[in-house]
């Protein structure tokens, strides 16, 4: 993850920051979390874990194979459930231009 943060690009979104690197091999996207404890207590924040978590591996494919992806939900976060976590993701990665070109 360390590579992400030097040398990514970092996009800020209402709810989530993003920071993205795209590698030189096309082995398939890979994802890493950073939650602080600003966003609550543990049972919050192991809550849009797995909620980002299963946002990434329902939209995997349509990323581009070669992005590393760093997700860091701020605190304010306002997420109920899957929908609100994957539609938060999906607009930071296409903003991101993380998006596979079709």
């Amino acid at each position: 993850m360390e590579p992400v943060f030097e040398r990514g690009a970092k996009l800020a979104r209402k709810d989530v920051i993003l920071w993205s690197l795209r590698r030189a091999d096309g082995g398939g996207a890979r994802f890493g979390l950073s939650v602080s404890r600003k966003l609550g207590p543990a049972l919050r924040r192991n809550r849009l874990k797995r909620l980002l978590r299963e946002a990434f591996r329902l939209n995997r494919t349509g990323l581009d194979p070669r992005a590393d992806i760093v997700a860091y939900p701020r605190p304010g976060c306002t997420w109920d459930g899957l929908a609100q976590a994957e539609a938060a993701l999906m607009a930071a990665a296409k903003a991101a231009g993380l998006l596979k070109e079709t």
